[in-house]
């Protein structure tokens, strides 16, 4: 094998596959290494793709030609439109996946790709010359790179708890990476230890399926990607159980066995998908706990309890277990397990996610502290594409007024974790303007490459045009008086003329208005909806409008990485040592920085929009 590439990427995972991806995609000769090729594409606790804030991410992803929101469609055999009764900026699609099917989805987009090399091994050390990366070195050989992008997950430094019982693993019956966690310690990274946990995984023919609620496929919802116009796979239903009085008891009783309450794990857990364990001690007035039944595949027998993972030791898993309606006589397939592993503080890191302290050096995925397939893949994604334009000293900043992944990562960069970091809609100040429905449309300025093919480039231009050809129709020529007499409604009282959506936030005309807009424009049906979704959270976004363009436009400044801030008059020197550390690279992350007063930021911005 040739040891010579562009960018090398450790590690197979959500993060791995997807900034690999978007290396090639790029055009650059790329390197993946995992230590395993049966585990690429792995998902390796639920069998699931989406949610609130997690859809989101994903949406942003297929705009840049990604891997998850096709695999997620042609593994999916079961789909759900989360939050249907409330508003669009909350609503996401969730898919239950096949998860053979979505790891071979990963493996045939990604491994096969021309400008792709797969190496099974297992990376012991980061090579670096003078503050910059040079290469990674095996087990067996060392490969160079000018970028190269960490992804290892829970391999970093992992150990698996159940119960009284520990080892070092990255993974269920995958060795854990301590010699790569030796550089980090090598170099004054920050790090720390977080924990997460999976639910034993049971065997569906034992299940007693019929005393349990079954939620069959939505065959409404949306599908992940825009290239996906039709059903890959038969669709299943998924059961729905709850824990009880017994069950709680059971647990309660042996609480001080689980590996988190004896003290055992000093990592953190995350604070929104708890063991079980957390939910019977931090809720104990809670008489049950609701149980998402979700078969992994329709080729085999396996099936993911989705609310109940746990670091007990097996024999109180089987008591648990057996207490539940449905799992009386339950056979399990393997016992769930709490891993414990290193992350990097992500201060650490710039809004391009390379390191502040080595050049070249890129970390994505749950080393940076967070949790969960989609945010992972997102962080990916921001990985490759800087990886490869770092080469030209090039640069491309997801902004927060205008992604999902833009805040997640803002999130990371200025304040840290302090728990596993998982994307919610709550996040966002402009939740109402960054929706699952209108990715395409807000996210522009895409780096060339990035699309999967030409036909989804001239896709999105084709949106665009018909966007905003339509809404200038809407919001300028469909005057007042031309609705009222097609709806036969009486003018406002004040005699103005209202536009389009002023009139559509009126209860009044509303739904008279949807029903004429959509009989006369109804081949424009899905822009017609994202316009329509506008008008409707039109009162609460125009005063957001001008705060999303000034965050635009301060993340957008591109401040020379060898810029001398004493040429700025007025700064104190404290202010000055502070800038020459961290060394900013927008005027953004200087708003934001430690000790940097109003007035000194008003002075630098003075001087830079000179």
């Amino acid at each position: 094998m040739n040891n010579q590439f562009d960018v090398i990427v450790i590690g197979g995972g959500h993060a791995g596959t997807e900034a690999a991806f978007a290396a090639c995609q790029m055009g650059a000769k790329t390197l993946i290494i995992s230590s395993s090729k049966e585990a690429v594409g792995g998902t390796s606790c639920n069998p699931a793709i989406g949610g609130i804030g997690k859809t989101h991410i994903v949406k942003e992803i297929d705009v840049f030609g990604g891997v998850m929101p096709m695999a997620a469609d042609r593994a999916a055999i079961h789909y759900r439109t989360l939050n249907k009764k409330k508003g669009k900026a909350v609503q996401a699609t969730r898919v239950q996946i096949d998860k053979e099917l979505y790891r071979k989805a990963v493996v045939d987009l990604v491994l096969s790709h021309e400008n792709l090399t797969f190496c099974q091994d297992m990376v012991t050390d980061i090579l670096t010359e003078k503050h910059s990366v040079t290469g990674v070195k095996t087990t067996h050989h060392s490969y160079y790179a000018p970028s190269v992008i960490v992804t290892t997950g829970t391999f970093l430094g992992g150990i698996i708890h159940i119960g009284t019982y520990k080892i070092p693993a990255g993974r269920f019956g995958d060795k854990g990476s301590s010699q790569l966690a030796d550089f980090f310690e090598r170099h004054s990274f920050q790090t720390g230890r977080l924990k997460t946990g999976t639910p034993a995984r049971l065997d569906g023919r034992s299940i007693d399926w019929k005393n349990m609620d079954m939620q069959s496929s939505d065959l409404n919802a949306d599908y992940v990607s825009r290239g996906t116009f039709s059903l890959f796979n038969p669709q299943i239903s998924c059961g729905i159980t709850f824990t009880n009085e017994k069950t709680h008891k059971i647990i309660a009783d042996n609480l001080h066995l689980s590996a988190v309450y004896s003290g055992q794990i000093d990592g953190i857990g995350p604070r929104y998908c708890p063991s079980i364990e957390d939910k019977i001690h931090k809720f104990p007035e809670k008489d049950n706990h609701q149980i998402f039944v979700e078969p992994e595949s329709l080729t085999d027998f396996s099936v993911y309890p989705n609310g109940i993972s746990t670091s007990l030791p097996q024999n109180v898993q089987d008591a648990y277990l057996r207490s539940i309606v449905g799992f009386e006589n339950v056979s399990i397939i393997r016992y769930g397990y709490a891993i414990e592993y290193v992350f990097i503080n992500p201060q650490e890191l710039y809004h391009t996610l390379e390191t502040r302290k080595i050049k070249g050096l890129f970390l994505a995925g749950q080393i940076n502290g967070t949790t969960g397939y989609e945010e992972a893949a997102g962080q990916g994604i921001v990985a490759g594409l800087n990886a490869v334009l770092s080469i030209d000293k090039k640069s491309y900043i997801f902004s927060r007024a205008d992604s999902y992944i833009g805040v997640m990562v803002d999130d990371l960069i200025r304040t840290g974790i302090d728990e596993p970091y998982r994307m919610f809609t709550s996040r966002s100040e402009f939740r109402t303007l960054l929706r699952t429905d209108n990715a395409f449309l807000r996210i522009k300025n895409v780096p060339r490459g990035t699309f999967l093919s030409n036909i989804q480039n001239n896709e999105k231009n084709i949106l665009l045009k018909d966007y905003y050809y339509l809404k200038e129709i809407l919001l300028n020529q469909f005057l007042t008086f031309d609705i009222a007499q097609s709806l036969d409604v009486a003018l406002p009282a004040d005699g103005k003329k209202r536009n389009f959506y002023e009139l559509l936030s009126h209860p009044a005309y509303a739904d008279k208005i949807k029903t004429v807009i959509y009989k006369q424009y109804g081949h424009y049906k899905n822009i017609l909806d994202i316009i329509i979704t506008d008008g409707e959270y039109q009162t609460y976004t125009d005063r957001l409008l001008k705060f999303q363009q000034d965050i635009k436009e301060m993340q957008n400044f591109n401040i020379p990485q060898d810029f001398n801030f004493k040429q700025i008059e007025g700064l104190s020197q404290e202010i000055f040592d502070r800038l020459k550390s961290v060394k900013p690279r927008s005027l953004y992350e200087i708003k934001d920085l430690k000790g940097i007063t109003p007035a000194a930021f008003m002075m630098i911005s003075k001087y830079f929009s000179k």
